[in-house]
């Protein structure tokens, strides 16, 4: 089966001036707000088989019996495919971590359908494919497992003595040690020493996770809900046995992503598996159940910060720990210190990371992985200390901001925090503001006043672009990029008409397709910036 790569019409009519930095009209922003936008679950494929997954009851152990002759027998059932009846695919990597770039596209090491093993509780052991979305979930509920059990961890709060080092990655560096933090923070005029923790998020983009594929003899086409074509495409490829050039992977739209749509996740691989097995083409969307139980979330955390200062407000000591978990069978920490270590100058830091293996469905990128819990406690802790010193949580951040990297000590190339808090302060009328708790009201509504430091380390990659000029003056720009919903082929075409010197008006934008030269992952911030500099 063959497809056209996504294309987007011309940004706007011709307009005269720059494209980047003034408003244009969103270049899918018809298809969408018409309903005319195919997203995975609306490819019109022929003859679709749909699937639905059976999941496993226990957190750990094996199964010793499934029961799927009701299921068999239900109306409309294709085929019931369990460990037992289906072939074994080439194994995913031993080890995933997912701050380890050179394996994240594997959420879990778990061989699905290859194994009698259960490694948590929602582990998929059975796959359902029927003629319709509804007989396929109906009679998957028919599954019947029986089981050996073992011992199991799952409470992230009792296994916090069991946590080890984590020893660092390209997404995490090691730890931070200069000076002696504990006893700096013991000698302070003035310290704070506070616990924080995070619960687990699950991710829920508005459009769910879905995978419709097409096997034509040993050739793959693959509908994917997926931030990471490029990755997605070689590991399908990997795990079925088939070359690179055989796998076609197609993300014309994608509902969100937020990091959970990055890795290949277990209805990625069974509903590719279901198709090769069935010979029909096979459509598998998530129902939010089952989101929860077979896609990565963000780990739970818990946290100390202890700030030591002057009574001046000047910082002398920074102690930052961190502990979150990975699953048994992959799953990458939640990197909670890795902004601790470059936002306050501070002689005496103490910052480390260490992990706990719990029982549970691996943990994967969610939203600004690290940096939002992690800031939330660090920030908070300032606030804390800012209070005690009895000092304005503005100038306290202004006098403690860096001049140098504080790790390495080398210059930044732009670093202007402190025109950012000056400028906010300005417009909020900081100034103002009643520092007391619960002394702002307005009207029978109590007025809440807060200030936080937050930073996003600018991240580019390889990509691939090719540009198509045409006789009559207007572009096709082609590259697998992604659009999540967030104007990625809006701004690239903004950006190709400012290199080209041509209208934003004449440039088409080609993406969403393996076949298109490849992008990055749509993550980190990073697509655009990395398709503008192939462009530049």
């Amino acid at each position: 089966m063959t497809q056209a790569p996504e294309r987007t019409r011309p940004a706007v009519a011709e307009t005269r001036g720059p494209a980047v930095g003034r408003p244009v009209e969103r270049v899918d922003g018809d298809v969408k707000t018409s309903g005319a936008a195919r997203y995975t679950a609306d490819q019109p494929v022929p003859d679709v088989a749909h699937a639905a997954l059976v999941h496993a009851s226990i957190p750990r152990g094996r199964i010793t019996g499934l029961d799927t002759a009701a299921a068999e027998a239900a109306d409309g059932v294709l085929a019931v495919l369990t460990h037992l009846n289906t072939p074994r695919l080439v194994p995913p990597p031993a080890r995933v971590n997912l701050l380890d770039l050179s394996t994240m596209v594997a959420g879990t090491t778990v061989e699905h359908l290859g194994t009698d093993q259960v490694h948590w509780n929602g582990q998929p052991i059975a796959v359902v494919v029927a003629s319709t979305p509804e007989a396929a979930r109906e009679a998957a509920r028919l599954v019947r497992a029986t089981y050996e059990t073992a011992p199991a961890v799952t409470d992230f709060a009792a296994a916090q003595d069991a946590a080890v080092p984590f020893r660092g990655s390209v997404v995490l560096p090691g730890d931070v040690r200069s000076g002696d933090a504990e006893g700096a923070l013991a000698a302070a005029p003035v310290a704070v020493d506070l616990r924080y923790t995070t619960p687990p998020h699950h991710h829920h983009a508005i459009e769910p996770h879905a995978t419709t594929a097409v096997w034509d003899g040993d050739r793959l086409t693959v509908w994917e809900t997926t931030q990471n074509l490029d990755w997605t495409r070689r590991h399908l490829a990997l795990r079925f046995g088939v070359p690179l050039d055989a796998v076609r992977v197609l993300a014309p739209h994608v509902g969100g992503g937020f990091g959970g749509k990055g890795s290949v996740w277990a209805g990625t691989v069974l509903a590719v598996l279901a198709a090769r097995v069935t010979g029909r083409a096979v459509r598998l969307v998530l129902t939010r159940e089952a989101v929860v139980r077979t896609v990565g979330g963000r780990s739970p955390s818990v946290q100390r910060v202890a700030l030591g200062a002057e009574r001046d407000g000047t910082l002398t000591a920074l102690v930052h720990t961190g502990v979150s978990m990975v699953g048994r069978v992959g799953g990458g920490p939640e990197p909670v210190t890795s902004q601790s270590r470059h936002l306050y100058a501070v002689p005496d830091v103490l910052i480390t990371q260490a992990t706990t293996a719990l029982d549970l469905l691996p943990p994967t990128f969610m939203r600004a992985p690290g940096e939002a819990v992690g800031t939330f406690a660090l920030e908070s802790a300032v606030d804390e200390l800012a209070g005690r010193l009895g000092v304005d949580p503005v100038a306290l951040r202004m006098r403690n901001e860096p001049d140098r990297n504080p790790v390495d000590g080398r210059r930044f190339s732009h670093r202007d925090l402190r025109g950012a808090l000056a400028r906010g302060a300005e417009r909020f009328g900081w100034a103002a503001r009643a520092p007391e708790p619960r002394a702002t009201r307005d009207g029978r509504w109590l007025v809440g006043w807060g200030v936080a430091t937050a930073f996003h380390q600018p991240i580019t990659m390889h990509a691939d672009v090719a540009l198509v000029l045409r006789a009559d003056g207007t572009v096709r720009v082609r590259c697998a990029l992604h659009e999540i919903g967030v104007g990625a082929t809006t701004a690239v075409a903004q950006i190709a008409a400012d290199v080209l010197g041509v209208p934003v008006g004449a440039v088409t934008v080609e993406h969403g397709d393996t076949d298109l030269p490849a992008s990055v992952m749509a993550g980190g911030s990073a697509q655009t910036s990395s398709v503008a500099a192939a462009l530049l």
